[in-house]
């Protein structure tokens, strides 16, 4: 049992390791990447890439949207009083909204909306301007 004891405890120890990070091989391509001067690495197109933390991360895409601001809105044409302006953003089933303002003709909203690639089902972005009823 001893024997049994001493293989178990050593498969939890510390371990060191030298991974290779931020390669993407073909499929078919043989080898792995060639460390080279400096600490970078040569890919399969032979050009030297810094790897890094982030490369420990899945690359995600998305598309990001800022709302930044809107100049000299005309007022409400029922009640001539300045619009409670906010912005509403769609790309296919989804939606954002940024905050609304009080009264306001020049609002400044700097939101950003991030919509995933490959969660888009439309090829359009919408963008409305909107006031609160």
């Amino acid at each position: 049992m001893g024997g049994h004891q001493d293989a178990c405890h050593e498969d939890f120890q510390l371990k060191g390791t030298n991974p290779l990070l931020g390669e993407q091989w073909p499929k078919g391509a043989a080898g792995p990447a060639r460390p080279t001067v400096g600490g970078g690495i040569a890919g399969w197109l032979g050009m030297d890439k810094p790897s890094s933390m982030y490369d420990l991360v899945e690359q995600m895409f998305f598309l990001y949207v800022c709302m930044v601001k809107a100049k000299d809105l005309p007022p409400n044409p029922i009640t001539g009083a300045p619009m409670d302006p906010y912005v509403e953003v769609k790309l296919g089933n989804y939606k954002g909204t940024t905050k609304h303002y009080d009264r306001r003709t020049n609002p400044e909203w700097d939101q950003v909306f991030a919509f995933s690639k490959f969660r888009v089902q439309s090829n359009a972005l919408e963008v409305y301007l909107r006031t609160v009823t």
